[in-house]
């Protein structure tokens, strides 16, 4: 990614797809009325705007203009809550697995022949 100055946005908004914004501003720097007329000269691409600001740097509104896909830190924080729980779903599930192919291993090296059957034997015992 390149960092754009925000005198610099009207020039860059049409070549970009992905904005993330954070900036230490006290209020949104990106509001509907400036965004609306930028994504009408996209000709409907579709626009990403990750806002990892605190307070806000986009408004919420910007989520209404149609093409416009808004994330704040709540939104991230909720996916990443998601991710975690999913993951941890999948924990369970590959330890049961984990555990079946161990146990037909083991099953499989306990009816080995030979010295390594018998050190196994004595091990196990």
């Amino acid at each position: 990614g390149v960092a754009i100055s925000y005198e610099d946005w009207p020039s860059r908004f049409l070549a970009v797809d992905i904005v993330i914004s954070a900036t230490a501003a006290p209020h949104p720097i990106l509001t509907r009325e400036k965004l609306a007329p930028w994504m009408k000269a996209r000709k409907h691409r579709p626009l990403f705007l990750i806002d990892i600001a605190v307070p806000r740097d986009v408004e919420r509104a910007c989520e209404q203009i149609e093409g416009v896909y808004l994330y704040d830190i709540d939104d991230l924080q909720q996916i990443a809550q998601q991710n975690l729980a999913a993951r941890a779903n999948e924990i369970a599930a590959c330890r049961q697995l984990i555990e079946a192919h161990v146990e037909r291993f083991m099953d499989w090296f306990a009816k080995m022949t030979g010295p390594v059957g018998s050190v196994y034997r004595v091990v196990r015992a």
